[in-house]
């Protein structure tokens, strides 16, 4: 028997069909009167001939294409090509008879120029992204024609030339390739005395059905006829009736014509994960009966919407999970090999869970989009528009008359020439902004949501009124992962009801800053595990703060190894495995990104469970296991081969877009070393698992018991340091009492506290005379020349670049390495932890002033040629490094931690904050290598003899 809910689905199933078959009964009404459009319409790619600036030599060169990619190009190289000012592209095409109006129609040419038929000018063309036609009825003859475009190079462009600066007047974008060319496709319109402008067809789900507008141009005589347009499916079927719009023209007129709700009641609705393509053709009939021009355009039914702050296709809230890529820079040439776009652009695309792509900057070709639409892959369409690349003139280029109106026509074109496309359903009016979001919200958002109303309208990495959207690089390029945390939870308590979106973020560059002078090669093993953990834990949190965008920047740039080329899932590089299970409909998260731990701790974290999709639902099984190896991130979630050292499992009923945490207790290992937390989620009862989360942790043994108990002079604000001297069995006293410490330690950030100003000689002569140890920690300010005199004496020649934005990792000398730990140890201490080098200590006769600060003209120490630190010979007072960081160039080291002895004393001043992570208090900051290094430096034997 069937439940009630079984018959309630039955009765849903009957009805479903019977509407089925109704729509099938009125296919069956309609017949397809569209004529053959392939008449018409004649595309004009495949191979041209193309000279170089200055020669006749012509050569065959494939359009669409760059001219870079002509023989000509790759004889002399791309610095060459940058500076074409010109080239020539020419090739012939047919005109029939009895089709006399010829019009050429350009997808885009690179960087405007000019176009030439049987050697007269067709006419010019000064933009770099839109659409231009030029009717060259009036250049034509019956059979065979010459067509010759001049593009421009990016050297020959209009420029304003401010101070330091010079912005393109006449394209919208300087960021990217500069290359001339035909980069997109080039169609021959035949008509008869009218013709028919670019149509646009706004589709409904309602029905389904759409409105269709375009332009209908006459020639030099008048016409009258009708305009009729009609929708077929992909094979030919007609789904919809035709409609007739009669017109009347004058020469050389145009007029605007509307089709309202052309109903297909049997046409099927475009999904991602069914993407129904239907074609509209629109064609002009003469009065005696004769078609006088056809043109037709593939569309979508589907609608978009933001509602309450989400997305939704059809009605059907969606995640865009996905992608953003530097197009110009890596894939364009994909476009050539039409096998391997497919499996970056489609197969290992979806392969990854990704739904949603970003072009960066790049609006893309139409046969890219043309993929998508086919594949069910949705586009958010960037315009070329980068206005901040240019801050070094304080001047927006919006100011500039010029560069705003070219910019609104390259717009204008752009979204006309795509408005079609059902993959697209967002425009990105801006990329970065910075400085003119105020602006943009004012002026550009409403300019786009003006020309395309059913579309969302964002700035990337800005504000708008549909959708707050970050770029997120805290973590690699600048601060650290508990900023990263930080700023995506923000964004997402602080605009409820928008899109969330982060649509950049972990493009790990790498380079000394990560690994000193021990950098791997970007294809090493090293580099593309650390990339896919930064990739899984950052993703992790933007799912965990429930962004509704999530694209990690520049896909596939090295995360598909060889898969970009076989299609291989087996093939693909540990940053897409990361990538492919952080974004399942399913995810499941390890809240645990310290990675470090106590041996034999028991440590609890926090597991969620994480649904994005209608689909992901139902009772699942979660494992969270302590592995004794990392089983790399295209793992299986089998444990063959892998020693499982503890472990705790759950189940939860998911609700679609719920999230369910769970708080697991883990037992560390008791032996030192490496080991990789992992989470797997399963749907009961099955093998195969949804997702899994890996977090590789380093344990550690406590740090020994202090050689001798030791008396502790103590300046700090919170009590905080003394409460962890206790703890260590030391004896905490005054700095400033009078009683002798054995060692001083100045607190962080209290290097210019009133107190040391009074104490700071007695401070000064214990070092100096008395041979106590002063540790001074991490400070806003190394400033030796406005402290308290003797302080100011002990500390000369370190000062300090409060401006510094990138947090580098940390790298010891060899004295640290057995008592603390090793260059592993403190990358996991620094950057990705919380823990970061807020300023660098810089000998200060490389400090040189400047009209705004005090800049370091090196962040260094002295280098010998093989770029490693020149140690200084022990006891002759001068400063020591004994652990480093390299800045953002990468190539020299600034000092995080520096040593010296003064008089019989000695001094360590550090430039790492560890007192939040010496607290045991708050497990979820704890450190044990924190602590090893602040024991190290209050209990470690002498490093050099007194003077």
């Amino acid at each position: 028997m069937f439940s009630r809910a079984n018959q309630a689905a039955w009765c849903l199933i009957v009805l479903a069909g019977l509407c089925q078959a109704s729509r099938a009964l009125t296919a069956q009404a309609y017949q397809p009167e569209a004529p053959d459009v392939d008449q018409w319409t004649i595309s004009l790619n495949g191979t041209w001939q193309f000279a170089a600036p200055g020669s006749t030599d012509y050569q065959p060169a494939e359009v669409p294409g760059y001219w870079g990619k002509t023989a000509q190009g790759q004889k002399v190289g791309w610095q060459e090509v940058a500076k074409w000012a010109t080239g020539t592209y020419r090739r012939d095409f047919n005109v029939p008879e009895d089709r006399p109006g010829a019009v050429l129609d350009f997808d885009m040419i690179r960087w405007g120029g000019q176009v030439f038929v049987n050697g007269q000018l067709a006419g010019e063309y000064d933009l770099g992204y839109s659409p231009v036609s030029f009717d060259v009825s009036h250049l034509t003859k019956p059979g065979s024609n010459i067509v010759e475009v001049k593009p421009r190079g990016w050297s020959a462009l209009e420029r304003y030339k401010g101070e330091d600066i010079q912005i393109p007047m006449g394209a919208g974008n300087w960021f990217g390739i500069k290359e001339g060319g035909i980069p997109s496709d080039v169609f021959l319109r035949l008509f008869r005395r009218a013709r028919i402008d670019a149509l646009r067809i706004v589709p409904r789900i309602d029905g389904p059905s759409c409105d269709v507008s375009t332009r209908v141009i006459a020639g030099r005589n008048p016409w009258t006829g009708r305009l009729a347009v009609q929708v077929v499916s992909e094979d030919g079927r007609a789904v919809s009736a035709v409609k007739r719009v009669a017109i009347k023209l004058k020469p050389d007129e145009t007029v605007e014509v509307n089709i309202k709700d052309l109903r297909s009641p049997a046409a099927k609705l475009w999904w991602p994960q069914s993407p129904t393509l239907h074609r509209l053709t629109a064609w002009l009939e003469s009065d005696d009966g004769s078609v006088a021009a056809a043109r037709d355009d593939v569309f979508g039914f589907r609608q978009v919407a933001i509602k309450g702050g989400q997305f939704y296709l059809n009605n059907r809230r969606l995640a865009l999970f996905g992608a953003t890529e530097l197009v110009m820079y890596r894939m364009l040439n994909l476009l050539q090999d039409q096998t391997r776009l497919h499996n970056v652009q489609v197969k290992m695309f979806k392969a990854m869970n990704a739904v949603a792509f970003r072009s960066h900057v790049n609006p893309l070709p139409r046969r890219w989009i043309d993929l998508c639409d086919r594949n069910g892959i949705l586009l958010l369409c960037e315009f070329p528009n980068f206005p901040d690349v240019q801050r070094k003139a304080d001047e927006s280029p919006y100011e500039l008359p010029d560069y705003w109106k070219n910019l609104q026509r390259d717009i204008r074109g752009i979204i006309a020439n795509r408005f079609n496309h059902p993959s697209i359903v967002s425009w990105v009016a801006s990329n970065e902004g910075s400085g003119y979001g105020d602006w943009e919200r004012r002026n550009l958002v409403p300019f786009v949501k003006s020309l395309d109303p059913t579309r969302f309208v964002m700035l990337s990495g800005d504000i708008a009124p549909e959708v707050a959207d970050q770029h997120n690089f805290a973590g690699m390029w600048w601060g650290t992962q508990a900023q990263f945390e930080r700023q995506a939870r923000e964004l997402a308590e602080f605009h409820p009801d928008r899109l969330v979106g982060c649509t950049e973020y972990g493009q790990y560059g790498g380079g000394r800053r990560w690994y000193g002078t021990h950098e791997p090669p970007r294809d090493s093993s090293q580099f593309r595990r650390d990339l896919a953990r930064i990739l899984m834990t950052q993703t992790e949190v933007l799912r965990r703060a429930r962004f509704d965008i999530i694209m990690p920047f520049a896909y596939p740039g090295g995360w598909l190894g060889k898969a970009g080329q076989t299609g291989r899932l087996e093939d693909a590089g540990e940053p897409f495995g990361a990538v492919r299970n952080a974004l399942a409909p399913l995810g499941v998260s390890l809240e645990f990104d310290r990675r470090h731990a106590h041996t034999g701790a028991v440590v609890e974290i926090p597991v969620w469970v994480m649904s994005d999709s209608e689909a992901a639902a139902g009772r699942v099984e979660v494992q969270v296991s302590v592995l004794d190896k990392h089983p790399g991130y295209n793992w299986n979630g089998k444990l063959e081969g892998i020693k499982v050292l503890g472990g705790s499992e759950f189940s939860v009923e998911i609700s679609p877009w719920q999230v369910q945490r769970r708080v697991v207790s883990l037992q560390m290992p008791k032996a030192a070393g490496s080991c990789c937390l992992a989470a797997v989620v399963r749907n009961k009862g099955e093998r195969e698992p949804l997702a899994l989360s890996l977090r590789a942790v380093r344990v550690h043994e406590p740090p020994l018991p202090a050689k001798r108990r030791l008396v502790v002079g103590v300046l700090e604000n919170d009590g905080r340091l003394a409460r962890w001297l206790n703890k260590r069995g030391h004896e905490v006293v005054l700095v400033y009492g009078g009683q002798r410490p054995d060692v001083i330690v100045i607190g962080e950030g209290t290097l210019y506290d009133q107190r040391l100003r009074t104490y700071g000689f007695a401070v000064a002569n214990r070092v100096l005379k008395e041979g106590c140890r002063l540790v001074v920690l991490e400070q806003p300010s190394w400033q030796a020349e406005k402290m308290q005199d003797n302080m100011g004496q002990m500390l000369e020649e370190l000062s300090s670049w409060p401006l510094q934005t990138a947090v580098a990792n940390l790298f010891p000398e060899a004295v640290l390495a057995k008592d603390v730990g090793t260059a592993a140890d403190f990358q996991r201490l620094n950057g990705i932890e919380g823990i970061g080098m807020r300023v660098a200590l810089i000998p200060s006769d490389r400090v040189v002033s400047s009209k705004q600060a005090q800049a370091p003209a090196k962040l260094t120490p002295d280098v010998q040629e093989d770029g490693q630190t020149a140690t200084t010979q022990p006891g002759d007072g001068t400063w020591r490094p004994l652990i480093h960081g390299y800045g953002s160039k990468g190539k020299l080291s600034d000092w995080a931690l520096a040593y010296r002895t003064y008089g019989k004393g000695e001094v360590f001043a550090c430039q790492i904050p560890l007192t939040g992570r010496t607290d045991d208090r708050t497990p979820a900051d704890f450190d044990p290598v924190a602590e090893r290094l602040l024991a190290f430096m209050i209990e470690a034997d002498r490093l050099c003899s007194p003077q």
